[in-house]
């Protein structure tokens, strides 16, 4: 605030609004909360013996960037789909305004359908959509971006055993006696089995 010769007036009374609604606001008592939007508010200055003088500030409330990474696992084949819905917030120090502010952020993701693997093998692991904390607005106030995780299933170990037969000639065929077991000692009952000489081709 300044007089008319240019020098500061530093005892004006100071209150604020937001452009056309309301009553003014003293600039203590004075809060803007908004979303990601442009806001005007209008100043005004009063002090006895001068004309009360208003002005105009624009107020731009930019959206926060956020990454949201997907987890990774692995696991040993068991016959059941590996799966994983959860995720880390990216840190970053370098992107101005980066990260969910106060208690704000996501609950919650779903991941995409292709996001799982039962056989051997790895899959990315990709968050289709994000669930909000309450309170929260993504779509307004955030721009969020994904990165993928790695699902990975490594093929089980089995071992087998097969127990020497001595017999005498009968004209009968032989039968081979086994056993297949897993990584823990259980035996395994559909392994496909298969048998020759050895050496032979």
């Amino acid at each position: 605030v300044t007089n008319a010769t240019g020098a500061a007036i530093t005892d004006a009374t100071i209150s604020l609004r937001e452009k056309g609604t309301g009553p003014w606001i003293p600039v203590a008592d004075f809060a803007l909360y908004v979303d990601t939007t442009n806001v005007t508010v209008e100043v005004r200055a009063e002090k006895a013996g001068f004309t009360s003088v208003t002005a105009e500030a624009t107020v731009v409330v930019k959206p926060r960037p956020v990454t949201l990474v997907a987890d990774s696992d692995s696991k040993v084949y068991d016959g059941t789909p590996l799966t994983c819905d959860t995720f880390t917030v990216k840190e970053d120090t370098t992107t101005e305004g980066y990260g969910f502010v106060k208690e704000e952020g996501v609950a919650s993701v779903t991941m995409t359908p292709e996001s799982a693997i039962t056989d051997p093998g790895s899959v990315p692991n990709a968050i289709a959509s994000e669930t909000a904390k309450p309170g929260t607005k993504l779509d307004r106030n955030y721009v969020v971006t994904t990165e993928p995780g790695m699902l990975t299933v490594t093929a089980a170990t089995m071992g087998i055993a097969a127990f020497p037969v001595e017999k005498f000639y009968d004209a009968e065929p032989t039968n081979i006696s086994y056993v297949v077991t897993n990584a823990a000692g259980g035996v395994i009952s559909d392994a496909t089995i298969s048998l020759r000489e050895k050496g032979a081709e």
